[in-house]
């Protein structure tokens, strides 16, 4: 739950912002090779491979900060790519699914799970916030305890 005074609530998956950000370095290393250390046929400009360098970085920067954050008046879902932003009197409730994202291409996890807001005009998936099995639950508990707080203090 939030401390007193607090305006904002994280709800995140520390290993999928892990392994997010392993990937992305793992690329930034490689392509930082390539600048390095070229392949001696071939003699081109570097300004793309430096762009690529920039774009990984943004991104290192952005996986960095995935999940779902809760606060007075909206409720935001931050992706690598784009985030969402709600108002937190759309967000009826908060559900734990199973897992269907990059994953696992799409298909219907058994064992991971994911957070899923239900809005007044359907649902959202959160597949950003991923955990094992029951771990899914504390992160529900927790950011439907947010939600409840959030709204009280909207009042």
């Amino acid at each position: 739950m939030a401390a007193p005074g607090n305006q904002r609530v994280v709800i995140a998956s520390g290993q999928y912002r892990a392994c997010a950000i392993g990937v992305l370095v793992l690329l930034a290393l490689m392509t930082l090779g390539g600048l390095v250390d070229p392949v001696p046929s071939v003699d081109g400009p570097a300004w793309p491979g430096l762009f690529i360098m920039v774009l990984l970085a943004g991104m290192i920067v952005r996986a960095a900060r995935l999940g779902l954050v809760i606060e007075r008046d909206e409720v935001t879902t931050r992706g690598l790519l784009v985030s969402r932003r709600m108002s937190t009197s759309d967000v009826l409730h908060i559900e734990v699914v199973g897992y269907s994202g990059q994953l696992n291409w799409y298909g219907q996890s058994r064992f991971l799970r994911m957070l899923r807001l239900d809005l007044r005009d359907g649902e959202r998936d959160v597949p950003m916030v991923v955990a094992l099995g029951k771990g899914a639950h504390p992160l529900q508990q927790r950011a439907n305890a947010a939600l409840i707080e959030m709204r009280t203090k909207q009042e």
